[in-house]
């Protein structure tokens, strides 16, 4: 199943960007929601990006990567990112991966997000 299949939907509220992620993440799936959120940012604009990420229940070092390139493609673009709803298994399995997490910015809800983010 390629990223069109698994169904990346960029869900306008406000002047923000909703992405609900819903697993299983993979490279194809990475490289859409790349491909939409930078097209979205050039035609249309958003102050900010919230991921939902309550939906995923794996992530390893390379869709991590893949994630990281995501948010800062937005951030050149003008639009920070912050990545809601990360489960406590995901962040634990990447934590003893050693991955680097400098740039995140996360809250534990999607509600949280837009509040910083309005």
């Amino acid at each position: 199943m390629n990223g069109s299949e698994a169904g990346i939907v960029l869900q306008p509220v406000h002047n923000l960007v909703l992405v609900p992620l819903r697993g299983p993440v993979h490279a194809d799936l990475m490289d859409d929601l790349r491909s939409k959120v930078l097209d979205y940012l050039y035609r249309q604009g958003a102050r900010g990006i919230v991921i939902d990420m309550a939906g995923v229940e794996v992530l390893d070092e390379d869709d991590f990567e893949a994630l990281r390139r995501v948010v800062e493609s937005a951030a050149l673009m003008g639009a920070p990112v912050i990545l809601a709803g990360i489960r406590a298994g995901v962040a634990a399995g990447l934590t003893m991966l050693g991955v680097d997490d400098h740039w995140v910015r996360a809250t534990r809800t999607v509600d949280q997000a837009m509040e910083l983010l309005s």
